[in-house]
C-alpha cells in the first residue's frame, strides 16, 4: 500500500477520519481487514511462487531455489539444505514443490 491508498482506506473505514493519529490497534485492524479482504495473503504467496518458478512449469526445485538465494539474497546455502527443505514438503516425492506444496511449506495454506 502506498500513502495515498492508506489515506483512502482510512477515509473509507469506520474510524473517525478527522483524526490525525491512530492507535496501534486501530492501524493493525485496518491493515488486517484490508489484507484478508483483498486476498493479500494469496497474492503474496502467488507472487513469491512466481519469483521461483521462472520457467512457468508450476514446479520449484533445487536449481530454482538456489538461483533465487544466490541472485537476490546473496546467501550461500548447500544443496543438501535445499533438498531437505524440498523433501519436507514434497508430498508426491517427485523432487519438486508444486504450488500447493510450496504454499503449505511456507504456511500460506
Amino acid at each position: 500500500m502506498n500513502g495515498k491508498e492508506i489515506e483512502e482506506e482510512i477515509n473509507r473505514s469506520g474510524s473517525n477520519a478527522s483524526k490525525d493519529t491512530f492507535t496501534l490497534a486501530e492501524t493493525k485492524e485496518m491493515i488486517t481487514e484490508k489484507w484478508f479482504a483483498g486476498k493479500g495473503r494469496e497474492a503474496e504467496a502467488e507472487e513469491m511462487f512466481q519469483l521461483f518458478d521462472r520457467k512457468e512449469k508450476n514446479l520449484v526445485g533445487l536449481n530454482e531455489i538456489k538461483s533465487i538465494f544466490n541472485q537476490y539474497l546473496d546467501i550461500v546455502i548447500s544443496d543438501a539444505d535445499i533438498m531437505e527443505f524440498i523433501d519436507e514438503a514434497d508430498t508426491d516425492k517427485d523432487g519438486y514443490l508444486s504450488k500447493e506444496e510450496f504454499f503449505t511449506k511456507l504456511g500460506y495454506i
